[in-house]
């Protein structure tokens, strides 16, 4: 995310890059495109549109160039439709009128014309001009004061701060939300849902407090996507406390009935009746404590953006990760309490490992598990398999080392990882419990999160085969439309040399791909949750 997303013309780059620069002086960041993205580009308005998503305010550098730019009117309009928080920087005197008539003559190619998406770019820009002149400009004119604009236009970032970045971060969240088919898993929970109530009485406030008025700085407001994200939230969190209610209900109900068979006597119907309540109760309980053990610890990490494939730049919501990969014990568990199937082996039939599902240590990472499987464990605790992005910032952070630990290569002595490496001692030959101290070396940087290199491999939920753009969870259930990406390697890797090691990160975690029903000694899997 970033503080602020900048619409100019090409004709003001100066200026802009002289404003960035004092920006960035006062530690602002921005979102800014220099280099300008070719209007037949398939993705152009989608990396624009998603900057703008992802800033807290946006700066619209007005001037004759600028008001009379079909780009820079659609700019806006999109920020206006998000009800972004707009700041209008003043740099040339504008003749309203002038900008009109030349928008009035342009005439779009086929590539615009998609993107107006029969909208008519004069209605726009009048409604773009409408809604500017409802604002107080900050003036960077030639005769104005540069540093008492500076001013000013940092004031108007900084004004309410955490209510703006809220606007950005629910956007995000609800964004996210209505892309993947609203999934419930994506919703806000407990405290969250609360916060984003506060957040709505406040912003409702602000509305009615502006009723109209011009002001030097203009709150956001919600837009419909987020009100109605934060209400379903909520609806879903009432209902899920309703069911919580009604078992309990439930079990005090049993309880009672047993109290009271037991206390009168009664016959052996009733009895039964009991006794069949009591062995539901214990089984939900059973479950219940399950879930809870096999839960695991979950590291959390912040908001990021990655650029796909295709170029695109997307802002990914915070989210949580399991610290270990899932272990046998836990995965028994969901056999044993919840839907999941025991995997099928396929050694040591083959010359593999000396054990199989029922005999594995505890410990070890549960192995051979299909991503079907995978994912009906993470389901089970209310989690879901993260997405190759989503693993991807979690071995290798904010500032992309090139291994989850840093920039050095593995010693295999402080810094030890489960995997043959040329020249730096061998892999175990099997796996190692999930939380062996003896790599703990080999933790990430973000959140100590163990073995996402070595040990076994890990699926992930997204495909290979997404055209360059794969954030979209991919429902196991459907037909599948190819491979899943495999992510981090395992004990049964191919020796690396320390050549491949230094020059090639990215294939250091991006292992490889598997059909989503292919069982493999060698893959593993941990979970993932929004927050």
């Amino acid at each position: 995310m970033s503080d602020v997303f900048i619409s100019y013309s090409r004709k003001n780059g100066d200026f802009a890059r002289h404003l960035i620069e004092q920006l960035q002086a006062h530690k602002k960041s921005a979102w800014i495109d220099w280099e300008g993205i070719p209007l037949t580009s398939p993705n152009w308005w989608a990396d624009i549109r998603s900057g703008i998503e992802a800033a807290d305010s946006f700066l619209f550098i007005m001037s004759p160039a600028s008001m009379a730019s079909i780009v820079c009117n659609l700019e806006l309009d999109y920020a206006l439709e998000l009800k972004k928080r707009i700041v209008p920087i003043l740099y040339q005197d504008i003749v309203s009128r002038d900008a009109f008539a030349t928008i009035a003559d342009f005439e779009p190619d086929a590539a615009m014309q998609e993107r107006l998406s029969g909208k008519d770019p004069l209605i726009i820009a009048r409604d773009n001009w409408h809604q500017l002149n409802h604002i107080n400009w900050v003036f960077f004119r030639q005769d104005d004061n540069f540093q008492e604009g500076l001013k000013r236009l940092t004031t108007a970032i900084e004004t309410d701060l955490e209510y703006v970045k809220a606007h950005t971060r629910y956007l995000t969240r609800a964004t996210e939300w209505e892309h993947a088919g609203e999934r419930e898993d994506l919703l806000l929970y407990g405290k969250d849902i609360d916060g984003a109530e506060v957040w709505l009485r406040q912003a409702d406030a602000y509305a009615a407090a502006a009723d109209g008025a011009k002001t030097d700085v203009v709150n956001p407001l919600p837009q419909a996507l987020q009100r109605r994200f934060i209400r379903v939230s909520r609806e879903a969190a009432d209902r899920r406390a309703a069911q919580l209610i009604a078992l309990e209900a439930g079990r005090r109900q049993a309880r009672n009935n047993l109290r009271r068979v037991i206390g009168i006597g009664s016959a052996v119907g009733a009895i039964a009746i009991a006794v069949i309540a009591a062995a539901v109760l214990v089984q939900q309980t059973q479950e219940a404590n399950a879930i809870a053990d096999a839960m695991g610890e979950m590291a959390e990490l912040p908001t990021f953006t990655i650029v796909s494939a295709s170029g695109e730049s997307i802002a990914i919501p915070a989210f949580m990760i399991h610290r270990h990969e899932v272990s046998y014990r836990q995965y028994r568990l969901c056999d044993q309490y919840g839907p999941c199937d025991p995997p099928v082996h396929t050694w040591p039939a083959d010359g593999g490992l000396e054990y199989d599902y029922t005999s594995a240590p505890d410990e070890y990472p549960v192995q051979s598990v299909t991503a079907g499987e995978a994912t009906a464990f993470c389901d089970w605790i209310g989690a879901r398999l993260p997405s190759a992005f989503e693993w991807q910032y979690a071995a290798q952070g904010e500032d992309k080392h090139p291994f989850p630990w840093g920039d050095d290569l593995p010693d295999q002595t402080s810094v030890r990882v489960n995997m043959f490496v040329e020249g730096k001692g061998d892999s175990a030959g099997h796996p190692v419990a999930v939380d062996d101290r003896d790599y703990a070396g080999s933790a990430s940087l973000e959140g100590g999160i163990m073995h996402l290199l070595g040990n076994v491999r890990e699926w992930t939920s997204t495909p290979v085969d997404c055209d360059g753009l794969c954030l979209t969870t991919w429902e196991i259930t459907q037909p599948s439309p190819g491979s899943l990406q495999v992510m981090g390697h395992s004990f049964w890797t191919g020796s690396l040399s320390e050549r491949v090691l230094r020059t090639s990160p990215d294939s250091i975690l991006f292992d490889d791909a598997a059909a989503p029903d292919y069982p493999d000694e060698t893959i593993g899997f941990r979970c993932a949750k929004s927050r």
